[in-house]
C-alpha cells in the first residue's frame, strides 16, 4: 500500500549542473525508502558522477524535472518557476491573486510599453514605467475591470483608481519577482521603489467606543460579528480564518501557532476568547478570506475602517493600564529590543491574558 505523496526538493550538487541543466528538481516520493535514496545520490552525487555515468540513469528513475530551463530568464520562465517555488508557501487567496498578477496583467504591461522580456536587460526606466501604470489603474476588483485588458483599463474614463497601499503591493510582487530572478540566475537586478505613504491616513487612526457602539446600531448581524471578533481579539482580518478556536491550559482561544503566512515572527500566537464571542464560535470557524473581505468593506466610519477596530483593542488596553509587554503579546507586536523579554520570558500565563480580554467591553 503506498503512502501519501510528499514534494522532495533538493539542489543539483554545482558538477551536475552542466549536464542536468537544472538549478533544482522535483520528485514525488512515494516511500519513505525512495526518499533516502534519492538524498544519498544528491548527497554524493558530485562524486559518483565523476566515478561513473549511471548517476544520471539513477536520477531520471527518480526525479521529475522542472520544464523550465536556467539558461534564458525570460519573463515567462521565471514566472512559472517563481509561482511553483510559491505555491503552498503562501494562502490559496494570495497564490491565486499572484498568479493573476504575474500570468495576465505583468506580461501585458511588459507588452504595452514594448520593455524587454529578457529580465537581464531591464533598465530603471522600465521599472519606472511599470511603477506608474500600477498607481494608474482603476480597481480591478470592481466586476466591470476584473477581465478587461491593460489597454482598456488605461482607457477606462472616471475610473476609480487602486489606493496607494495597493499601488505598492503590486510593486513588490514585482520586486519580488526580480529578486527570486537574482538569486535563482544569479544575475544582478535593478531596484524598483514603492511609493510613499501619507501620514495619519484615517484608517490608521483607532474606532472609539462610541464610534463602535454606532456601527453595530447600523450593520447587519454578519458584518456587527466580524467587528466584534476585531474588537475584541485584536486581530487582524486576515489572521481570522487563519485561527483555530480550541481549549489551550483549559482556556478558550484563537490558536495562530501553527498559522501560515502570518505577518511576523510576533504573528503567531494564542487570544483567549472574549467572553462575549462565545455564543458565537461557530459563526466565526464559518468565516473565510472572501467572506471577510466582503463584510469588511461596510465595516467604515469617519473616514475609518475595519483595520480601526485593531487599533481600539490595543488603545483601550494601554487605556486601562495594562503592561505594554501583554499589549504586545496580544496584538502579535515585537517586545522590542529587551533581552529580558525575548531571551527569557516566556509569555503570561493563559488565564491572566484571559482576563486582560474580558476588561474589554
Amino acid at each position: 500500500m503506498q503512502t501519501n505523496t510528499t514534494t522532495l526538493r533538493m539542489r543539483v550538487p554545482k558538477a551536475l549542473i552542466e549536464v542536468l541543466n537544472r538549478k533544482e528538481v522535483k520528485k514525488k516520493a512515494i516511500t519513505e525508502a525512495e526518499k533516502q535514496t534519492l538524498k544519498a545520490l544528491f548527497q554524493y552525487g558530485a562524486t559518483v558522477f565523476e566515478q561513473s555515468g549511471v548517476l544520471i540513469k539513477e536520477l531520471e528513475s527518480y526525479v521529475i524535472y522542472n520544464n523550465v530551463t536556467v539558461t534564458a530568464p525570460i519573463l515567462e520562465n521565471v514566472v512559472q518557476l517563481y509561482l511553483e517555488k510559491s505555491e503552498g508557501e503562501v494562502t490559496h487567496i494570495e497564490f491565486k491573486n499572484r498568479r493573476d498578477f504575474f500570468v495576465t496583467l505583468l506580461p501585458q504591461m511588459f507588452s504595452y510599453f514594448n520593455i524587454p522580456t529578457d529580465l537581464t536587460k531591464l533598465k530603471p526606466t522600465h521599472l519606472r514605467m511599470l511603477s506608474e501604470c500600477l498607481k494608474g489603474l482603476p480597481n480591478r476588483n470592481l466586476k466591470e475591470n476584473r477581465d478587461k485588458p491593460l489597454k482598456s483599463l488605461l482607457a477606462t474614463k472616471d475610473k476609480t483608481p487602486i489606493s496607494l497601499t495597493t499601488t505598492n503591493k503590486l510593486i513588490k510582487r514585482i520586486r519580488s519577482l526580480l529578486t527570486f530572478t537574482s538569486s535563482y540566475f544569479g544575475t544582478p537586478m535593478p531596484s524598483i521603489d514603492t511609493y510613499k505613504l501619507p501620514h495619519n491616513i484615517g484608517n490608521r487612526e483607532s474606532f472609539s467606543r462610541e464610534e463602535i457602539n454606532a456601527l453595530l446600531s447600523t450593520l447587519n448581524e454578519g458584518d456587527s460579528l466580524l467587528l466584534k471578533v476585531v474588537s475584541l481579539s485584536g486581530m487582524r482580518s486576515s489572521e481570522i480564518p487563519k485561527s483555530t478556536i480550541h481549549m489551550v491550559d483549559g482556556v478558550l482561544c484563537f490558536d495562530l501557532r501553527n498559522a501560515k503566512g502570518l505577518k511576523t515572527k510576533s504573528s503567531y500566537r494564542v487570544i483567549p476568547v472574549h467572553i462575549g464571542l462565545i455564543p458565537y464560535i461557530e459563526d466565526i470557524n464559518a468565516l473565510t478570506y472572501s467572506t471577510i473581505k466582503s463584510r469588511a468593506r461596510r465595516v467604515h466610519l469617519n473616514g475609518k475602517t475595519l483595520y480601526s477596530a485593531r487599533h481600539y483593542f490595543i488603545t483601550a488596553l494601554i487605556n486601562k493600564k495594562v503592561p505594554p509587554h501583554i499589549v504586545s503579546e496580544l496584538a502579535g507586536h515585537s517586545k522590542g529590543n529587551s533581552m529580558t523579554l525575548n531571551t527569557y520570558f516566556k509569555g503570561t500565563e493563559l488565564v491572566e491574558l484571559r482576563n486582560v480580554v474580558n476588561m474589554l467591553s
